[in-house]
């Protein structure tokens, strides 16, 4: 399965205020691999949606 190239800004600006607030964040992917932004960032999927209960989570952001 292909994801769809990301821009490292649609992924890491809302990351980085995520983290800053000190929100819990997990990469999560349709299959357990890398993926690669359009210059090169590479970001580690930590979990498969098939391994996600969504009752665990307050909130999604999909980048796009």
């Amino acid at each position: 399965m292909s994801y769809m190239i990301f821009v490292e800004y649609e992924y890491t600006i809302p990351l980085l205020a995520l983290l800053y607030h000190r929100v819990p964040c997990e990469t999560v992917g349709l299959e357990g691999r890398e993926v690669t932004g359009l210059v090169g960032l590479r970001v580690f999927i930590k979990k498969t949606v098939a391994e996600v209960d969504s009752k665990g989570y307050s909130g999604l952001v999909l980048p796009g």
